[in-house]
């Protein structure tokens, strides 16, 4: 049981980086692709069947299954090939303008292969910084729920619509702060990011300095763009997990 305990937590680019020499060029990149994971995959089931881990391997087999059978499922219920690339990259972008985090991110899963969703950089930043501004989208000026009176923009309206919004933003920043303990945690350490972590914890991060620039036209735009970019420059094949 000890031995099984330590396994957790251990990423596949790092165990790989336990073989001196071994290590596959992209993982060293930041991107494992299908085929790396597959073989990873295989090293790690005949690792734990060697060192008798049954209920681990049992376990493993049971969530891989489950993952190729959800994945299996998403894309019989979508259009195939380009067609439906191109309809979920309309959606994602329809749902950013809307600032819809919950469609967005479901679409999101569905269109970014798991390998880069995972371990590539570019990946990862785009995400964290879609957090941000879905967190903050109520105050945004391209927002389209307005919750506070910005400068030079009039009253949102009664003070009961300006309460239902600051709680709509409070609950916003909540899952905010879960994802920066989750899945957001593991760029904690970058510089660039680091500020961002104390965003759940200010009232009114509009009027904050380090957080201003972020409700200015331009940043919500710029996102949008690297977010379209993005999505364009992934490949319209899809991935199948390993």
């Amino acid at each position: 049981m000890e031995n099984e305990t330590r396994l957790h937590g251990t990423s596949p680019a790092a165990m790989a980086a336990d073989s001196p020499g071994r290590m596959p060029a992209a993982a060293a990149a930041g991107r494992v692709s299908p085929a790396v994971t597959r073989d990873l995959m295989a090293h790690i089931n005949d690792f734990l069947s060697w060192h008798d881990f049954p209920r681990t391997v049992a376990m493993l087999a049971e969530e891989r299954s489950e993952k190729r059978a959800h994945v299996d499922s998403s894309l019989g219920k979508l259009p195939a090939g380009g067609m439906r690339r191109a309809r979920l990259r309309t959606d994602m972008l329809r749902y950013f303008d809307e600032g819809k985090r919950d469609a967005f991110f479901t679409a999101w899963m569905q269109y970014v292969p798991a390998s880069a969703a995972s371990f590539d950089l570019l990946t990862l930043k785009l995400e964290f910084y879609l957090n941000v501004y879905f967190a903050i989208y109520p105050v945004l000026p391209s927002s389209a729920v307005l919750v506070v009176t910005m400068p030079g923009r009039p009253s949102p309206g009664s003070a009961d619509a300006r309460n239902a919004g600051r709680q709509e933003l409070a609950a916003r920043m909540r899952v905010l702060k879960t994802f920066l303990e989750t899945r957001g945690a593991g760029l904690a350490h970058t510089g660039e990011f680091l500020a961002y972590y104390a965003l759940p914890y200010v009232p009114t991060p509009e009027h904050h300095p380090s957080f201003e620039h972020l409700f200015s036209s331009r940043w919500a735009s710029s996102q949008r763009d690297a977010t379209r970019l993005y999505l364009e420059s992934l490949p319209d094949g899809p991935e199948t997990p390993a």
